[in-house]
């Protein structure tokens, strides 16, 4: 298992990449300059914020706005996880693992899943 980065933001977000390896037991691979192939989870993603954010449109839009895009892309059904969203494909591995294994970030996330009772009130 690797985790990929592009190598032009080392200095500051992988200083210590070397205990990341060691703590998570994989290679941190870092992509080459220019080469958009060697990370498409950025690049679609990327592609996707853009359907809410127009390339050189400001992030000063206010939290709320923020918060409704963040939204939408954690409930997209996506094929990569078998066309039920990311926030529910966490939740699943969430629940088939045990909780001392999460951060209280994961656990935040989790409770801000809908139910399916709740679902209909968004």
């Amino acid at each position: 298992r690797r985790l990929g980065r592009d190598p032009s933001t080392v200095h500051r977000e992988l200083a210590r990449c070397a205990d990341i390896e060691a703590a998570l037991g994989i290679e941190v691979f870092f992509c080459e300059p220019r080469s958009p192939w060697q990370r498409p989870t950025n690049e679609h993603t990327n592609a996707l914020l853009r359907r809410w954010l127009p390339k050189g449109t400001s992030l000063d839009i206010g939290q709320l706005r923020l918060s409704v895009i963040e939204d939408n892309l954690n409930h997209m059904p996506r094929r990569l996880h078998h066309w039920t969203s990311a926030l529910n494909s966490l939740a699943t591995t969430a629940r088939a693992c045990p909780r001392s294994a999460h951060s209280p970030r994961h656990v935040r996330l989790l409770r801000r899943a809908p139910t399916s009772d709740t679902k209909g009130s968004r």
